[in-house]
């Protein structure tokens, strides 16, 4: 086992971790709302750390095999975790420590669940940092460590296709760095386009980012205890639904109409029975709750910002 070249990817995973946990960093300075000394701390540990595991420890063998792949992802997650977690530890976002490690496990791995109460009264960098992690959830920042690190491609190829968007993965790309890449890019895109589209239609370019970023990830964090019922209108529930669909596309298909083959788009089972699964779902709840909103196409509104 090349326990080195393992605790070195941690180290990478930690590097970029700091980056993005800087940008909620910024926004605290921006806004000046309290969280800044928290979040600067948070990312000056978690930065430093990932650089003294980069720099002292030097794996003789660099490349990775499946065996180490299934070590370098249960211990990524395990440090995305718990030093994910420190921004709400230090600024004291929630009562315990449990509270910090299972939001940042909710965000991390999507799942949406939430014991925030009071969460237009945190910080912007700590609301930012949270709907941060949805984004990291959602793609993999193990998908960014192969795109930046080609030499884990060989072991790593069945985690990409683990947390790359939709059921079935393919490579888009002959490396599968550059399909990583490739998937980054797309993800990134569509994020862009949900946080302009989210603009026009009236949000905050805060509101627009951090949700983009939580739709990106299809989890559901908000910056509002009342989620997207806060903002009351059916064009911005209508912009997030059509991203959520969106997101939960396989991206290999994206990439292959990118290319013109448009009719991989039609032939594609997986994507049949997904958009076929959403729509006998959707419209058949909210058949069934109608009565209660007083209408379907009222229902079918709501019942898309309940989900949120």
């Amino acid at each position: 086992m090349n326990y080195r070249l393992i605790f070195r990817t941690q180290g990478v995973i930690l590097m970029l971790e700091g980056l993005f946990m800087s940008a909620a960093a910024g926004t605290a300075m921006i806004y000046g709302d309290g969280a800044l000394r928290s979040l600067l701390i948070s990312t000056g540990v978690t930065f430093i750390t990932g650089i003294l595991l980069w720099l002292f420890i030097k794996p003789k063998e660099k490349t990775a095999r499946s065996r180490e792949g299934l070590i370098i992802t249960a211990i990524a997650w395990l440090f995305l975790s718990l030093f994910g977690a420190l921004p709400f530890i230090f600024d004291h976002t929630f009562p315990s420590v449990v509270d910090a490690l299972f939001e940042t496990i909710s965000g991390f791995t999507t799942t949406g669940a939430s014991v925030a109460t009071a969460i237009e009264s945190m910080p912007h960098g700590i609301q930012l940092w949270r709907c941060i992690t949805h984004w990291i959830g959602g793609m993999g920042i193990l998908a960014l460590a192969i795109a930046l690190l080609p030499t884990l491609s060989g072991g790593l190829n069945f985690l990409l296709k683990a947390e790359s968007p939709g059921p079935e993965f393919s490579k888009i790309q002959p490396k599968t760095s550059e399909s990583a890449k490739m998937l980054y890019v797309i993800y990134i895109v569509l994020t862009l386009a949900e946080g302009i589209a989210l603009l026009i239609a009236g949000m905050t370019p805060f509101d627009a980012i951090t949700h983009a970023l939580s739709t990106a990830g299809t989890g559901g964090f908000s910056n509002y205890s009342s989620s997207i019922a806060h903002f009351g209108s059916a064009t911005i529930d209508i912009i997030i639904t059509v991203f959520m669909m969106l997101f939960g596309v396989n991206f290999a298909l994206y990439y292959a109409f990118l290319l013109g083959n448009v009719k991989a788009l039609f032939r594609s089972e997986e994507l049949r029975w997904y958009l076929g699964f959403f729509a006998v779902g959707a419209f058949g709840i909210a058949a069934m709750i109608s009565g209660v909103y007083g209408g379907f196409f009222k229902a079918l509104r709501y019942m898309e910002v309940l989900q949120m």
